[in-house]
């Protein structure tokens, strides 16, 4: 038996609220788009995506993804602006970006990427930290310029995200749609009131 595993973030609601207003913008702007739009309720980033992990195997990838976790500090991204994988002009995935100064969110991913079986070639590409909106089925019949207009038309609040911890996911793919069960919480280290005194 194997379990479908990935590690990702959850936004508070703040982030989740701000997708979801992504959601509506791009709803009322392609209004003939065909697409799948996601849940913000359920909205995460995908930090790496493992595949299919052998039953034994996952109390081991939980016990890595927690000792990555002690060794990174607690931070606060951003949310962004709105883009499209790979392109505006051939948009299969509609995103909401996130801003990380700190550059923790990069260095997140290579770690565990470095650390996990990565279940899917496309994460050793650049990674672009997002939550997925929504997924495109085809784009006949809505002009390209159209949806290009419709990203850089969002005006982000830029809604602050306090990262403190790490989640690993079981995803089971079902005729709805996927359902994402969180197996285990790896915290994140805390700041030092030095560290925090000299952020602020």
């Amino acid at each position: 038996m194997s379990r479908r595993l990935f590690v990702a973030l959850v936004p508070p609601e703040p982030v989740r609220i701000e997708a979801r207003r992504a959601s509506d913008h791009l709803r009322r702007a392609l209004p003939s788009l065909q697409a799948r739009y996601s849940d913000p309720a359920a909205t995460h980033l995908t930090l790496t995506f493992l595949g299919r992990v052998e039953e034994p195997e996952v109390d081991t990838v939980a016990r890595v993804v927690t000792g990555l976790a002690r060794t990174s500090r607690r931070f606060v991204a951003r949310s962004a602006g709105l883009g499209a994988f790979p392109s505006s002009r051939r948009a299969s995935v509609l995103w909401l970006g996130l801003e990380d100064p700190t550059g923790t969110l990069a260095e997140l991913h290579r770690s565990l990427a470095a650390a996990l079986p990565a279940g899917d070639p496309s994460q050793h590409q650049r990674f672009v930290p997002h939550l997925t909106v929504a997924r495109v089925k085809t784009l006949r019949g809505t002009p390209r310029a159209l949806v290009a207009d419709a990203l850089a038309g969002f005006e982000p609040a830029r809604e602050a995200w306090p990262v403190s911890e790490l989640v690993l996911f079981e995803s089971q793919l079902r005729p709805e749609g996927a359902r994402h069960t969180p197996l285990a919480t790896a915290p994140l280290a805390p700041v030092s009131a030095p560290e925090a005194a000299e952020d602020g």
